[in-house]
């Protein structure tokens, strides 16, 4: 993938991810969610969101996350979801 479409790619995902976090915390603004904001410490995200948080990034991944290899840190912030989730890593 080359790199511009790579950068969209990524932006689509994050848009979408933030979209689906701030309609979980009324009155959240998705723009106020960075990509290096600590997802579980601001309160972005709390248990009862998780499961399904983790379903919504296997919708747009298109694959599975086994929870026995799922790493809290995969999923701290947005930027670790798409590092561990979404780049191309096949060199």
């Amino acid at each position: 993938m080359d790199e511009t479409r790579a950068s969209s790619r990524r932006s689509e995902v994050l848009s979408e991810l933030r979209t689906w976090l701030a309609t979980g915390r009324p009155g959240t603004d998705p723009a106020t969610i960075g990509d290096d904001t600590d997802l579980i410490d601001a309160r972005v995200l709390d248990s009862l969101q998780l499961v399904e948080f983790i379903l919504v990034i296997e919708d747009l991944a298109g694959r599975s996350i086994l929870s026995e290899t799922l790493d809290p840190t995969h999923i701290r912030s947005l930027s670790a979801v798409y590092a561990n989730f979404f780049e191309d890593t096949r060199g």
